[in-house]
């Protein structure tokens, strides 16, 4: 991580809380949405604000034996065990050797889904609103563009439907 980075850290973490302090309609007179942009497998990426319960660095986790290899382990926060699973693999990439940061899902049951690069916070125009395919399984749902960047958006609550449907799939039959 740069150390420019680690230099604008209060910067994003002030207009990220700010973000959420704001209705989606009220941000710039509802003309506007903010997205994270991050990277995972290697390729950019976008997700709305109002679909993350959290963002921070990721912790330190504890492996669980026998997971299966989206599920990174788990992490303290606030109180509270999370599990981590891992974004590049749910999104159909290789295990990525690093993943710093977590952004956490679900206020219910929530979840943590770490991923490699953090590029910053965007407010796009309404009318940059997701366009395209649905590609990567079902979890990215069009695509916006930021600078000279299009980042595929990623459907968090499918991100969240393919991990309920693998815990599915991997429990043992029950006998009768």
């Amino acid at each position: 991580m740069s150390g420019e980075t680690w230099s604008r850290a209060p910067d994003l973490r002030r207009a990220f809380d700010q973000a959420f302090a704001a209705s989606p309609s009220a941000v710039d007179g509802g003309e506007r949405e903010p997205f994270l942009m991050l990277g995972a497998g290697g390729d950019p990426f976008a997700v709305r604000v109002v679909e993350v319960a959290g963002f921070e660095k990721a912790r330190r986790l504890l492996a669980l034996p026998d997971a299966p290899p989206h599920l990174l382990g788990l992490a303290g926060l606030r109180g509270r065990l999370l599990p981590v699973f891992s974004l590049s693999l749910l999104l159909g990439y290789p295990r990525e050797a690093e993943a710093p940061w977590l952004l956490v899902v679900g206020s219910d049951e929530p979840m943590g889904l770490a991923f490699a690069r953090f590029d910053g916070l965007a407010l796009l125009p309404r009318e940059a609103a997701p366009r395209g395919e649905t590609v990567a399984g079902g979890h990215v749902r069009g695509h916006v563009r930021t600078d000279a960047v299009w980042r595929g958006v990623i459907d968090l609550a499918a991100v969240r439907e393919e991990i309920r449907r693998r815990a599915g799939s991997t429990e043992p039959a029950k006998e009768g």
